[in-house]
């Protein structure tokens, strides 16, 4: 193994060498597949998470690669309190967008899920959702 040449890798290092021997741990997941409770987030219940996306050919366990990205979202979210956008991950993590697609090919939703962070908010207020639950073809054709 090769020496780690920042703290931040030593940590990955050995967070993912800790990770390899948790086994998958089954979560509550709501009908979109996000955790109903994140706060019982485990590396297992990513692994479940992970597999349970339905990503044909998704490695049998999760690889450093995956969980740089998971860690950096998960940091990213408890500290900032929302999740950070594809372009901002990618960049602060040296990737790019095709291998981020190529660790999850269901893109950011699907990492999102994995790390237990909660989904997009649906309409905050009373008149966003008024306003998106109408059936405007039927008032804009209706005589």
């Amino acid at each position: 193994m090769a020496r780690p040449t920042t703290v931040q890798e030593a940590k990955m290092e050995t967070a993912t060498e800790a990770v390899v021997a948790v086994r998958e741990t089954p979560v509550e997941v709501d009908e979109r597949g996000f955790m109903k409770d994140p706060s019982h987030w485990t590396p297992g219940a990513a692994l479940f998470l992970a597999r349970r996306q339905g990503v044909r050919d998704w490695p049998h366990e999760l690889e450093s690669d995956h969980w740089r990205v998971i860690d950096f979202m998960r940091n990213y979210h408890q500290g900032a309190g929302n999740a950070p956008s594809l372009r901002y991950t990618c960049r602060a993590l040296g990737l790019t967008k095709k291998q981020f697609s190529a660790l999850f090919p269901g893109g950011l939703l699907t990492v999102r899920r994995i790390c237990g962070l909660p989904g997009a908010r649906k309409a905050a207020n009373k008149r966003e959702r008024w306003l998106l639950t109408r059936d405007w073809w039927t008032i804009l054709t209706n005589d």
